[in-house]
């Protein structure tokens, strides 16, 4: 699992400057639409616009999180380098762990999302 983060943060770390984009866009929309400047009908975009800049915030941290390269100990290490790097890998795997769970909840909201708009 760790291999699989570490190859998507370095692909989406080429795009980091259009997913930092997108969720400017989106936090404006947010704004906007907190606001009413988009009109009575806009509201119904609001969980739409937070699903995607939390879709945004999860790439940008797995792009951070998991760009450098993953630790790992030689054979011949002292018992601290060892505790060190089994530690830091600990703390990965927990992290792509969670970010596993917060995508599958991200999408069963999306989905229901995507109910509510077409619901009307």
């Amino acid at each position: 699992m760790l291999a699989f983060y570490h190859r998507l943060a370095n692909r989406l770390h080429r795009a980091r400057h259009v997913l930092w984009a997108l969720a400017a866009m989106c936090a404006i929309a947010f704004l906007a639409i907190l606001f009413g400047i988009g009109g009575p009908t806009a509201e119904r975009y609001l969980l739409p616009s937070v699903l995607v800049f939390t879709w945004l915030v999860g790439a940008l941290s797995v792009t951070y999180g998991f760009r450098h390269p993953l630790p790992s100990a030689e054979q011949g290490a002292s018992l601290l380098r060892r505790i060190t790097v089994g530690a830091k890998r600990a703390y990965l795997w927990t992290m792509a762990a969670l970010m596993s769970a917060v995508s599958v909840a991200l999408g069963v909201l999306c989905l229901r999302a995507a109910a509510i708009i077409l619901r009307g």
